[in-house]
């Protein structure tokens, strides 16, 4: 088990996964583009941690091996296209750290990448692919 990335009190009551982006959006006092763009990604998260199995159905429970695992789905496995993999998990980030999650441990959830050669013109270039 990964270490405890939650650093709530103990005595705040438990939000639901599921609600912790628009519990978020609604105590910080963001508007509806906020609830627009952070909510639908936040919902991928979601659906990954439930879809896993025996894994904790409250914020709360999700430690850094969660979001590795997450990362590798969105990029690698391909859940999501490859422009949007970072946005989604940028939302990802942006919520777990307004809710009170260890900046530190959030903050290596990134989508692994490599670069790779794509040619010749005016130097190299290079185009941002999925690792093989």
């Amino acid at each position: 088990m990964g270490k405890r990335m939650n650093r709530t009190s103990a005595t705040t009551p438990p939000v639901p996964l599921q609600d912790l982006a628009r519990h978020v959006i609604k105590t910080l006092g963001w508007d509806t583009t906020a609830l627009d763009v952070l909510d639908l990604r936040w919902q991928i998260f979601v659906r990954f941690v439930l879809a896993a199995g025996p894994m904790p159905k409250l914020p709360a429970g999700i430690n850094e091996r969660t979001l590795a695992a997450f990362a590798a789905h969105c990029d690698i496995n391909g859940a999501v296209g490859f422009e949007e993999a970072p946005v989604v998990l940028g939302a990802v980030r942006l919520v777990l750290f307004r809710a009170g999650f260890d900046a530190q441990a959030i903050a290596a959830l990134r989508a692994p990448r490599r670069r790779q050669r794509e040619g010749y013109k005016n130097g190299v270039l290079y185009k941002a692919v999925r690792p093989e």
